[in-house]
């Protein structure tokens, strides 16, 4: 039995003077003084009952019993106050503002767990798992609480068998895995996601007969009286080897898992009526089916081993694939930059296709892309990015992802480093309209990229002329800023030197080892204006820190 928590209380006072304008809350006047108290607590209270034992010498036989439960509180209070006369009195005087101003939250959530699971070997040839788990939470609607989660799996040891001795001068493991099961997710939906927010207005309300009535207002998240949990149903097909002595060994996986009742915050459109001072509500959904299946790599190979020296190496690459098979009430809906579309990715980027510069004036182009009854889209070029129609463009997912370890030892010195790649992904620049406008805000600093813009007829860019205000550069929400996102990254490097141990054994030390060690020192990427690791929407993100460190390890 295990329980564990965490308890957090803190109290913030600020204070905003005459001049003060950064970050002051937008409800607030000037000067502006606030007091903001949270106190949060949560904790985890877990409990394993297991037994094993063996029948006959070749049966080996366990179970367990598992239960969980966890709950989470938090709640806050704020109090504010704005117009004070004195800039000394600062937070502590808050009743000597001109107005008040109070808040209030809280939010509480409890997660219950049971499971239970059985295990099954004969002569460590056949193995047999299976268990089940029951989750409840109480974020979802009523009657949808509770969920159960089985899974099974079964295995063979091949190379145990006696028709494979005909193979053990180099054959040293094979086994077949095979394994199904079902997993839940909660994650994303707040304590009261699927209850209807709302806010209620007292002292400036509506005024009836002269005087102020109450009213409320939408905001926020629109109910939902079915929403569950979101489920994946998993499958695993794999193959573990060990060859020559196993000098070489890894595993080949083939997986897939669907996944039903995705769960989503959806938009709510403007005409169901549901919408907060004017702007559309969200609700949360299990909207969506979607399949994603793949293939795993791994090979471990033994080098070279001599009294000296050794060099091990380690790749491991994946293969995956992913799509939507269905929606829940239509085939498809827009997501910002994304199109959520029944046999496409869940993250196809939908944007305006980009047809290049204009060499005679350096205007950007773009393709119309107007479908007609028959489905075909138009390719005529047009110069104003409203006439024309977004249409899908890229998959955000690397189609292969790898790495690649090497290890070498030579006699007190070793060296490491490991290389990771991604290939067939991509990503949208969406800090162009700042950063490559073309001159719409001229006020930002700009990309490197704009070295390259037209500056006379004739040049043949990519990039658009610079016009100082133009109000539709380039960057207009267009494949300009859909860019690959393959790169070969040095992930690691280390290199480290041991003392000999006849120079330690005097000084009663057991082994000393100076080393340097460095992370992400190279990368060579396709597009190099952000990191190549992020992909889909790719903002204002603080890049992979490339560190350099020295270090000296001792043991007695």
């Amino acid at each position: 039995s295990r329980i564990n928590g965490t308890l957090s209380d803190s109290r913030q006072g600020q204070y905003w003077g005459d001049q003060c304008n950064a970050n002051r809350p937008s409800y607030a006047g000037s000067p502006h003084a606030a007091i903001t108290n949270k106190n949060a607590w949560n904790y985890t209270w877990e409990n394993i009952l297991s037994y094993n034992t063996t029948i006959a010498k070749d049966h080996n036989i366990g179970g367990s019993v598992i239960t969980s439960w966890n709950k989470n509180q938090n709640d806050s209070s704020l109090a504010a106050a704005s117009g004070q006369m004195v800039d000394r009195w600062s937070f502590w005087r808050l009743a000597s503002g001109a107005s008040q101003h109070v808040e209030s939250d809280f939010a509480q959530t409890q997660k219950m767990s049971f499971a239970v699971r059985f295990n099954y070997s004969y002569k460590g040839k056949y193995l047999f798992t299976f268990s089940n788990r029951w989750d409840g939470v109480s974020q979802f609607s009523a009657g949808h609480k509770w969920d159960s989660f089985p899974a099974g799996a079964i295995a063979w040891r091949i190379s145990d068998e006696p028709f494979m001795n005909v193979a053990k001068n180099w054959l040293n493991n094979l086994k077949l895995r095979v394994g199904y099961g079902i997993t839940g997710n909660s994650g994303g939906v707040d304590a009261y996601g699927t209850t209807t927010q709302a806010y209620v207005y007292t002292g400036n309300g509506l005024t009836l007969n002269g005087q102020n009535s109450s009213f409320t207002q939408y905001t926020g998240t629109y109910g939902s009286k079915d929403l569950g949990w979101e489920k994946s149903y998993n499958w695993n097909v794999g193959l573990d080897y060990g060859i020559l002595n196993n000098r070489v060994d890894g595993s080949i996986e083939w997986f897939k898992t669907t996944t039903k009742g995705l769960l989503f915050k959806r938009t709510l459109p403007i005409t169901s009526g549901l919408t907060g001072w004017g702007s559309p509500l969200s609700i949360w959904q299990n909207i969506a089916e979607t399949s994603n299946q793949g293939v795993e790599v791994t090979i471990n190979s033994h080098n070279i081993k001599t009294k000296d020296f050794s060099w091990t190496t380690s790749l491991n690459l994946s293969h995956n694939k992913n799509k939507i098979v269905k929606l829940a009430d239509l085939p498809e809906f827009i997501d910002g930059n994304y199109i959520r579309k029944e046999g496409c990715s869940y993250a196809t980027i939908y944007l305006r296709e980009y047809a290049g510069v204009d060499p005679n004036d350096g205007r950007p182009m773009y393709y119309d892309n107007k479908e007609d009854e028959n489905g075909n889209r138009s390719r005529n070029i047009v110069y104003d990015p409203n006439d024309a129609d977004r249409v899908e463009l890229k998959d955000i997912y690397p189609k292969l992802t790898g790495g690649l370890m090497n290890t070498f030892n030579y006699k007190f010195i070793d060296l490491s480093f490991n290389l990771s790649f991604h290939l067939g992904g991509y990503s949208y620049d969406g800090a162009m309209y700042a950063l490559q406008d073309d001159g719409y805000t001229a006020q930002y600093n700009k990309s490197t990229e704009l070295r390259r813009r037209w500056k006379q007829p004739g040049d043949i860019t990519d990039v658009p002329r610079y016009v100082y205000g133009q109000e539709y550069g380039g960057w207009w929400n267009s494949s300009r800023g859909v860019h690959s996102t393959d790169h070969l990254r040095l992930k690691s490097l280390i290199v480290g030197v041991s003392a000999p141990q006849s120079w330690l054994r005097t000084i009663g030390i057991n082994s000393a080892r100076i080393y340097f060690s460095g992370t992400n020192l190279l990368t060579w990427a396709a597009y190099d204006q952000y990191d190549p690791e992020l992909n889909g929407i790719v903002s204002y993100f603080t890049p992979p820190l490339k560190t350099f460190a020295f270090g000296l390890e001792l043991k007695f």
